[in-house]
């Protein structure tokens, strides 16, 4: 009979030792489903960085007018380049009204330096949307916006590191950048929408001298 007790004593033993390799298995294994899981859904993470200074890519599009632009078309003035789209609910607009503070805290001087934003939204960002978002901003006559196919402007989002957003993540999760360029072209500092324009101008008014 002892013998007997121990043999299922030591049965039991075995199966609670199974059981629990087997519960560990699968919370490891829910464990493991969920990582993967969070990262597949996790929207991209935004990539802009400065260009460390280098010769900042050429652009070469059109403006929500079809005028065709290049930045050898303003070479010889500081640019403030960003990466908008008009329906942004809130970095677009901070960056916006902090540049048109930047430039009207150089008076006559704003006038001499070329404001670019490259839209993140080929779709959405019509003619008559993008007049009404300079208008509101009060630089439709100040800032070139430039439009195009997307095709051209991927190109474009991946030289200056920029994430435009997408449907899964949300176009509001574009990449949150702005490039200051000297009149050569070459990156000379690297901003983000908290900006504060007062500091901006302070650059402009360097790279202007």
């Amino acid at each position: 009979m002892p013998v007997a007790i121990a043999a299922i004593r030591r049965s039991r033993v075995r199966t609670a030792f199974l059981v629990a390799g087997v519960t560990l298995l699968a919370a490891a294994i829910a464990t493991a489903t969920s990582i993967v899981a969070t990262v597949w859904m996790a929207p991209p993470e935004a990539r802009a960085t400065s260009l460390e200074g280098r010769q900042a890519p050429d652009v070469r599009l059109h403006d929500y007018r079809g005028v065709a632009f290049s930045l050898a078309d303003v070479r010889g003035r500081p640019v403030v380049l960003s990466f908008l789209y008009t329906n942004c609910p809130s970095t677009c607009r901070l960056t916006a009204a902090g540049i048109r503070q930047a430039v009207d805290r150089l008076g006559t001087d704003g006038e001499r330096v070329a404001l670019i934003a490259v839209t993140t939204d080929p779709r959405g960002d019509g003619p008559t949307d993008v007049r009404h978002f300079l208008q509101r901003h009060g630089l439709e006559s100040r800032m070139t916006y430039l439009v195009g196919d997307r095709r051209a402007l991927t190109t474009l989002w991946d030289f200056y590191y920029i994430f435009p957003g997408d449907e899964r993540s949300g176009l509001d999760s574009h990449t949150d950048g702005l490039f200051v360029l000297d009149g050569d072209g070459r990156e000379r500092y690297f901003l983000t929408s908290d900006f504060d324009s007062t500091d901006l101008a302070t650059i402009l008014r360097e790279l202007l001298i």
